[in-house]
Protein backbone atom coordinates (compact mmCIF):
# COMPACT_ATOMS: atom_id res chain seq x y z
CA UNK A 1 0.00 0.00 0.00
CA UNK A 2 1.23 3.44 -0.91
CA UNK A 3 1.54 5.76 2.11
CA UNK A 4 0.96 9.28 0.79
CA UNK A 5 0.42 12.15 3.20
CA UNK A 6 -3.21 13.31 3.39
CA UNK A 7 -3.09 16.81 1.86
CA UNK A 8 -6.68 17.12 0.65
CA UNK A 9 -8.70 19.10 3.18
CA UNK A 10 -11.99 17.20 3.40
CA UNK A 11 -13.67 17.28 6.79
CA UNK A 12 -16.82 15.12 7.17
CA UNK A 13 -17.90 16.53 10.53
CA UNK A 14 -20.05 19.58 11.16
CA UNK A 15 -22.77 21.21 9.05
CA UNK A 16 -22.90 20.00 5.48
CA UNK A 17 -23.99 22.24 2.61
CA UNK A 18 -24.35 21.51 -1.09
CA UNK A 19 -21.48 23.93 -1.73
CA UNK A 20 -19.18 21.98 0.58
CA UNK A 21 -20.28 18.66 -0.93
CA UNK A 22 -19.45 19.88 -4.44
CA UNK A 23 -16.16 21.45 -3.31
CA UNK A 24 -14.98 18.36 -1.39
CA UNK A 25 -16.11 16.02 -4.17
CA UNK A 26 -14.13 18.06 -6.70
CA UNK A 27 -11.03 17.91 -4.48
CA UNK A 28 -11.26 14.13 -4.19
CA UNK A 29 -11.88 13.71 -7.92
CA UNK A 30 -8.69 15.68 -8.53
CA UNK A 31 -6.77 13.72 -5.88
CA UNK A 32 -7.86 10.35 -7.27
CA UNK A 33 -8.26 11.18 -10.96
CA UNK A 34 -5.68 8.62 -12.10
CA UNK A 35 -7.05 5.81 -9.93
CA UNK A 36 -10.67 6.56 -10.88
CA UNK A 37 -9.85 6.51 -14.60
CA UNK A 38 -7.97 3.20 -14.29
CA UNK A 39 -10.70 1.50 -12.23
CA UNK A 40 -13.44 2.79 -14.53
CA UNK A 41 -11.57 1.54 -17.61
CA UNK A 42 -10.86 -1.90 -16.14
CA UNK A 43 -14.43 -2.50 -15.00
CA UNK A 44 -16.61 -0.59 -17.43
CA UNK A 45 -14.92 -1.11 -20.80
CA UNK A 46 -15.60 -4.90 -20.75
CA UNK A 47 -19.11 -4.19 -19.43
CA UNK A 48 -19.79 -1.71 -22.24
CA UNK A 49 -18.37 -4.05 -24.89
CA UNK A 50 -20.81 -6.74 -23.76
CA UNK A 51 -23.63 -4.21 -23.68
CA UNK A 52 -22.97 -2.86 -27.17
CA UNK A 53 -22.90 -6.33 -28.72
CA UNK A 54 -26.17 -7.22 -27.00
CA UNK A 55 -27.77 -3.99 -28.23
CA UNK A 56 -26.51 -4.66 -31.76
CA UNK A 57 -28.57 -7.86 -31.78
CA UNK A 58 -31.69 -5.87 -30.83
CA UNK A 59 -31.55 -3.52 -33.80
CA UNK A 60 -34.57 -5.16 -35.44
CA UNK A 61 -36.80 -4.93 -32.36
CA UNK A 62 -39.49 -2.31 -31.76
CA UNK A 63 -38.57 0.82 -29.81
CA UNK A 64 -40.52 -0.34 -26.75
CA UNK A 65 -38.95 -3.80 -26.76
CA UNK A 66 -35.50 -2.29 -27.33
CA UNK A 67 -35.95 0.04 -24.34
CA UNK A 68 -37.30 -2.76 -22.12
CA UNK A 69 -34.50 -5.21 -22.90
CA UNK A 70 -31.72 -2.60 -22.80
CA UNK A 71 -32.92 -1.28 -19.41
CA UNK A 72 -32.93 -4.76 -17.91
CA UNK A 73 -29.55 -5.50 -19.46
CA UNK A 74 -27.84 -2.40 -18.06
CA UNK A 75 -29.39 -2.92 -14.62
CA UNK A 76 -28.14 -6.51 -14.55
CA UNK A 77 -24.66 -5.65 -15.81
CA UNK A 78 -24.39 -2.81 -13.29
CA UNK A 79 -25.39 -5.15 -10.45
CA UNK A 80 -22.96 -7.86 -11.48
CA UNK A 81 -19.99 -5.82 -12.72
CA UNK A 82 -20.33 -2.05 -12.35
CA UNK A 83 -20.76 -2.19 -8.59
CA UNK A 84 -17.16 -3.44 -8.32
CA UNK A 85 -15.83 -0.10 -9.60
CA UNK A 86 -18.13 1.91 -7.35
CA UNK A 87 -17.09 -0.02 -4.24
CA UNK A 88 -13.40 0.16 -5.18
CA UNK A 89 -13.57 3.97 -5.30
CA UNK A 90 -15.37 4.07 -1.94
CA UNK A 91 -12.76 1.72 -0.43
CA UNK A 92 -9.99 4.12 -1.52
CA UNK A 93 -11.79 7.18 -0.22
CA UNK A 94 -12.57 5.58 3.14
CA UNK A 95 -8.95 4.52 3.60
CA UNK A 96 -7.68 7.94 2.52
CA UNK A 97 -9.93 9.98 4.81
CA UNK A 98 -9.64 7.68 7.84
CA UNK A 99 -5.98 6.61 7.72
CA UNK A 100 -4.40 9.55 5.88
CA UNK A 101 -3.03 7.03 3.37
CA UNK A 102 -3.61 6.58 -0.34
CA UNK A 103 -4.43 2.98 -1.20
CA UNK A 104 -3.22 1.41 -4.44
CA UNK A 105 -6.03 0.94 -6.95
CA UNK A 106 -5.16 -2.77 -7.24
CA UNK A 107 -5.74 -3.26 -3.50
CA UNK A 108 -9.01 -1.33 -3.71
CA UNK A 109 -10.24 -3.55 -6.54
CA UNK A 110 -9.31 -6.72 -4.65
CA UNK A 111 -11.16 -5.46 -1.58
CA UNK A 112 -14.15 -4.55 -3.71
CA UNK A 113 -14.28 -8.02 -5.25
CA UNK A 114 -14.23 -9.57 -1.76
CA UNK A 115 -17.26 -7.41 -0.84
CA UNK A 116 -19.17 -8.30 -4.01
CA UNK A 117 -21.30 -11.13 -2.50
CA UNK A 118 -22.62 -8.76 0.19
CA UNK A 119 -23.38 -6.08 -2.38
CA UNK A 120 -25.09 -8.53 -4.72
CA UNK A 121 -27.48 -10.02 -2.15
CA UNK A 122 -28.23 -6.59 -0.66
CA UNK A 123 -29.05 -5.17 -4.09
CA UNK A 124 -31.34 -8.13 -4.84
CA UNK A 125 -33.31 -7.47 -1.63
CA UNK A 126 -33.24 -3.73 -2.30
CA UNK A 127 -34.55 -4.22 -5.84
CA UNK A 128 -37.34 -6.61 -4.82
CA UNK A 129 -38.57 -4.33 -2.03
CA UNK A 130 -38.44 -1.20 -4.19
CA UNK A 131 -40.30 -2.94 -7.01
CA UNK A 132 -43.01 -3.99 -4.56
CA UNK A 133 -43.27 -0.44 -3.18
CA UNK A 134 -43.49 1.12 -6.64
CA UNK A 135 -46.17 -1.39 -7.66
CA UNK A 136 -48.25 -0.46 -4.60
CA UNK A 137 -47.87 3.29 -5.06
CA UNK A 138 -45.21 5.49 -6.62
CA UNK A 139 -44.81 7.71 -3.55
CA UNK A 140 -43.67 4.95 -1.11
CA UNK A 141 -41.19 3.81 -3.74
CA UNK A 142 -39.69 7.28 -4.02
CA UNK A 143 -39.58 7.69 -0.24
CA UNK A 144 -37.66 4.46 0.30
CA UNK A 145 -35.45 5.03 -2.72
CA UNK A 146 -34.02 7.97 -0.76
CA UNK A 147 -34.07 6.15 2.60
CA UNK A 148 -31.97 3.34 1.12
CA UNK A 149 -29.58 5.56 -0.83
CA UNK A 150 -26.49 4.65 1.22
CA UNK A 151 -26.50 0.85 1.17
CA UNK A 152 -23.27 0.56 -0.85
CA UNK A 153 -21.07 2.77 1.40
CA UNK A 154 -22.63 1.02 4.40
CA UNK A 155 -21.53 -2.35 2.97
CA UNK A 156 -18.01 -1.05 2.33
CA UNK A 157 -17.44 0.97 5.52
CA UNK A 158 -19.56 -0.84 8.11
CA UNK A 159 -19.55 -4.35 6.68
CA UNK A 160 -23.33 -4.60 7.00
CA UNK A 161 -25.47 -6.33 4.39
CA UNK A 162 -29.02 -7.17 3.38
CA UNK A 163 -31.72 -5.78 5.71
CA UNK A 164 -29.13 -4.50 8.21
CA UNK A 165 -27.69 -2.24 5.50
CA UNK A 166 -31.14 -1.03 4.44
CA UNK A 167 -32.17 -0.31 8.03
CA UNK A 168 -28.94 1.55 8.79
CA UNK A 169 -29.36 3.69 5.67
CA UNK A 170 -32.91 4.58 6.69
CA UNK A 171 -31.68 5.55 10.16
CA UNK A 172 -29.13 7.95 8.65
CA UNK A 173 -31.62 9.59 6.29
CA UNK A 174 -34.51 9.82 8.77
CA UNK A 175 -35.14 13.44 9.72
CA UNK A 176 -33.12 14.70 6.74
CA UNK A 177 -35.09 13.10 3.89
CA UNK A 178 -35.80 16.31 1.96
CA UNK A 179 -32.26 17.57 2.45
CA UNK A 180 -30.77 14.30 1.19
CA UNK A 181 -33.14 14.30 -1.79
CA UNK A 182 -32.10 17.85 -2.66
CA UNK A 183 -28.41 16.99 -2.43
CA UNK A 184 -28.86 13.98 -4.70
CA UNK A 185 -30.84 15.98 -7.26
CA UNK A 186 -28.10 18.63 -7.48
CA UNK A 187 -25.32 16.01 -7.65
CA UNK A 188 -27.29 14.05 -10.24
CA UNK A 189 -27.79 17.09 -12.48
CA UNK A 190 -24.10 18.04 -12.21
CA UNK A 191 -23.10 14.46 -13.00
CA UNK A 192 -25.26 14.37 -16.13
CA UNK A 193 -23.91 17.75 -17.29
CA UNK A 194 -20.35 16.53 -16.69
CA UNK A 195 -21.06 13.36 -18.67
CA UNK A 196 -22.41 15.39 -21.60
CA UNK A 197 -19.48 17.82 -21.56
CA UNK A 198 -16.76 15.14 -21.60
CA UNK A 199 -18.59 13.37 -24.44
CA UNK A 200 -18.81 16.46 -26.68
CA UNK A 201 -15.56 15.69 -28.61
CA UNK A 202 -17.00 12.30 -29.61
CA UNK A 203 -19.98 13.98 -31.31
CA UNK A 204 -17.67 15.10 -34.13
CA UNK A 205 -16.34 11.60 -34.83
CA UNK A 206 -17.93 9.12 -37.27
CA UNK A 207 -20.28 6.51 -35.83
CA UNK A 208 -18.51 3.33 -34.80
CA UNK A 209 -18.96 0.74 -32.08
CA UNK A 210 -15.60 1.74 -30.57
CA UNK A 211 -16.80 5.35 -30.27
CA UNK A 212 -20.03 4.13 -28.67
CA UNK A 213 -18.09 2.07 -26.12
CA UNK A 214 -15.80 5.01 -25.35
CA UNK A 215 -18.80 7.33 -24.94
CA UNK A 216 -20.53 4.90 -22.58
CA UNK A 217 -17.33 4.58 -20.55
CA UNK A 218 -16.94 8.36 -20.28
CA UNK A 219 -20.50 8.59 -18.95
CA UNK A 220 -19.63 5.87 -16.40
CA UNK A 221 -16.55 7.91 -15.46
CA UNK A 222 -18.67 11.02 -14.89
CA UNK A 223 -20.98 9.10 -12.55
CA UNK A 224 -18.05 8.64 -10.16
CA UNK A 225 -18.73 12.28 -9.22
CA UNK A 226 -22.11 11.18 -7.87
CA UNK A 227 -20.51 8.17 -6.16
CA UNK A 228 -17.98 10.35 -4.34
CA UNK A 229 -20.52 13.01 -3.42
CA UNK A 230 -22.94 10.44 -2.00
CA UNK A 231 -20.12 8.84 -0.01
CA UNK A 232 -19.30 12.20 1.59
CA UNK A 233 -22.96 12.70 2.49
CA UNK A 234 -23.05 9.22 4.05
CA UNK A 235 -19.85 9.91 5.96
CA UNK A 236 -21.20 13.16 7.38
CA UNK A 237 -24.53 11.63 8.41
CA UNK A 238 -22.78 8.67 9.98
CA UNK A 239 -20.60 11.01 12.03
CA UNK A 240 -23.25 13.52 13.07
CA UNK A 241 -25.88 10.93 13.98
CA UNK A 242 -23.57 9.13 16.36
CA UNK A 243 -22.95 5.84 14.56
CA UNK A 244 -20.36 3.94 16.56
CA UNK A 245 -19.81 0.88 14.39
CA UNK A 246 -17.54 2.27 11.67
CA UNK A 247 -14.76 -0.30 11.28
CA UNK A 248 -11.06 0.26 11.02
CA UNK A 249 -10.86 -1.70 7.78
CA UNK A 250 -13.38 -1.44 4.92
CA UNK A 251 -15.78 -4.37 4.93
CA UNK A 252 -14.36 -6.12 8.00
Amino acid sequence: METTQHTTNVEPKGPLTIGKIISDTSKLVQEFSREIIIITAIVYIPLNIIGEFILANLSGESSLEYFRVSSKMWTTLEMFIGIIAIMAVIVMLHNFLDKKEKMEWQDALRKSVSLWPKAFTTQIIHGILLTFLFILLIVPGIIYLVYWAFIIPIIVVLGKKNMDALEHSKKLVKGDWWKVLGWFIVLGVLTIVLGIVINIPLWFLPEHIVIDILGDTLFDLSFMFLTIGSFLIFRNLNETKGAKDVLDEPGK
